[in-house]
């Protein structure tokens, strides 16, 4: 039987279905991480934000004279900035003496020649779910 060839067989149906199901649950984990990338991207921009927010506060209010009044002790509001962050700080006034490590300053007995300003940015908008905030606590030190 010289030129006699089987009959080619092709793909039945039960195997293209169980290939697309293998494919299908590929598909969906590999979309599911983009997902998840996406979601962890959006928040680390969100607490790069508020990391730049606080240390801008912090900063700002350090180079503050010692008797501005945004340095009194209390709670304090600041507006929001750019990204829609909102600021809150707590300042607090203490008293070195000389059993710190820390130099003493010619300011009166009992006076204080500590300020310790504790500052909080709050997330505005994109803030994603949820509350996200950063504190920050700096020392202003009275010479």
């Amino acid at each position: 039987m010289i030129g006699f060839r089987p009959a080619e067989r092709g793909v039945t149906l039960p195997e293209v279905l169980v290939a697309l199901a293998i494919l299908l649950v590929v598909s969906v984990a590999v979309l599911s991480l983009f997902a998840y990338a996406m979601r962890l991207n959006s928040t680390s921009r969100h607490y790069t934000s508020l990391t730049r927010c606080v240390r801008d506060s912090a900063e700002h209010l350090l180079a503050l004279p010692w008797s501005d009044p945004r340095l009194s002790p209390g709670v304090h509001e600041g507006g929001a900035d750019a990204d829609g962050n909102s600021r809150v700080w707590r300042v607090r006034d203490e008293r070195v003496d000389g059993s710190s490590s820390l130099p003493l300053s010619s300011t009166a007995f009992g006076e204080a020649n500590l300020k310790e300003i504790s500052v909080t940015c709050i997330g505005g908008r994109e803030a994603g779910i949820g509350r996200r905030d950063v504190t920050v606590v700096v020392l202003k030190a009275r010479r």
